[in-house]
């Protein structure tokens, strides 16, 4: 089974600079926070330069039916 850092509020302040610091050392990414167009923009850069495997979905964690989608 392929193991994942999990980052939530990937897109902006300290979750970007996690999943950057994560994908220098090679680990593959699940990344999620509110706001999908820059969620998006950030995994196929980090995919990019450090050609590792990313999954990424859309999610506001405050919100139950958010989490459970």
């Amino acid at each position: 089974m392929k193991s994942y850092a999990l980052i939530t509020g990937a897109a902006g302040g300290l979750g970007k600079a996690f999943a950057l610091e994560c994908a220098e050392r090679d680990w593959d990414l699940f990344l999620t926070d509110r706001d999908s167009s820059t969620l998006e923009e950030l995994a196929e850069g980090i995919n990019r330069l450090y050609n590792i495997h990313i999954l990424y979905e859309s999610c506001d964690l405050t919100d139950d039916s958010s989490r459970r989608e």
